[in-house]
């Protein structure tokens, strides 16, 4: 039901589906939940700890545990799964220390700029709009078109995972990205791509196929072919736009273009951020990935609205 009617994504309801058959495969499916006993969780934990990483690992086992309270809450099963000490999450310290031993998860301007460079339409333009605007790979699939006002280089757009609604100046390479790309945009092939701003070769929408993350595969096949490494996928953009955008010390702006949740007693009372704070911050990530000139560029954009 909550993902029919939208309130769950796609690709959260297909990530607690795939830990389901994992826990089927392991468990059975003709197994009494009442048989399942500690000894079982602490022996699908070391399985699952030689096929994944600690960060995986902990998102597998929180997942799982979330689908067998769902099961008591509604009445599916009549109390609470027993799990053991041994199916906890890692310890804090060791998905500290992975993290570490992964290096950084986001992009440096030379690499971002050489990404850029090198993609093909429509992966140029979303590039540009993941650094412009800190977008993730969803928030890129979904986009309607009439979320842009590219005569005004404005950007108005709630999160999809969220629902908060998010308000981003665009860089005049954004914009001259998002032109190319509409000049060059196929057809749409059903009603519900009609709308989307980025569609495939085959007119559907980047978000049709969940199981095949088209946007993360057409990524991964630019770094390879820039041989640039590390733990890094389009999703680490967001990232990157986090961190710089923070060093223009508004945080406020930076989580309101962000999209995310301010749950402080100051954003209860906060009604609005100004235009001028959210035009520092992407002019601030423009000078850092494309030098001093981005200044006055970003701010004749601003004067087109």
């Amino acid at each position: 039901m909550l993902r029919d009617n939208g309130e769950l994504s796609p690709y959260t309801w297909k990530a607690y589906h795939d830990v389901c058959d994992e826990l089927i495969a392991t468990f059975g499916r003709d197994r009494l939940l009442t048989d399942v006993l500690p000894e079982d969780f602490e022996k699908l934990r070391a399985r699952w700890g030689v096929k994944w990483g600690a960060e995986r690992l902990a998102t597998e086992i929180n997942r799982s545990r979330i689908v067998f309270n769902f099961g008591y809450k509604n009445g599916l099963i009549d109390r609470p799964m027993r799990y053991g000490e041994g199916f906890n999450r890692p310890a804090k310290k060791v998905l500290r220390l992975n993290k570490a031993a992964k290096g950084p998860k986001m992009f440096e301007a030379d690499e971002l700029c050489r990404m850029i460079h090198k993609a093909a339409q429509p992966m140029k333009a979303m590039l540009l709009l993941a650094i412009n605007a800190g977008f993730g790979n969803n928030d890129i699939a979904q986009m309607p078109m009439t979320a842009l006002d590219l005569h005004g280089a404005w950007l108005s757009y709630p999160r999809p995972k969220t629902g908060i609604m998010r308000r981003c100046p665009l860089w005049p390479e954004t914009i001259n990205a998002l032109q190319a790309w509409l000049k060059e945009r196929p057809e749409p092939k059903d009603e519900a791509s009609a709308g989307l701003m980025f569609l495939t070769v085959r007119g559907h929408g980047w978000a049709r196929d969940i199981g095949d993350r088209p946007i993360s595969h057409t990524c991964r096949k630019l770094l390879d072919a820039l041989d640039i490494k590390g733990n890094r996928n389009f999703y680490a953009i967001r990232h990157t736009f986090e961190t710089i955008g923070g060093e223009s010390r508004d945080q406020v702006a930076v989580d309101a273009i962000m999209g995310h949740c301010d749950g402080s007693m100051a954003g209860a009372y906060r009604e609005r951020i100004s235009d001028e704070r959210l035009l520092a911050v992407a002019e601030h990530v423009r000078r850092w990935l494309f030098g001093v000139g981005a200044k006055k560029r970003v701010k004749k954009s601003a004067a087109n609205r």
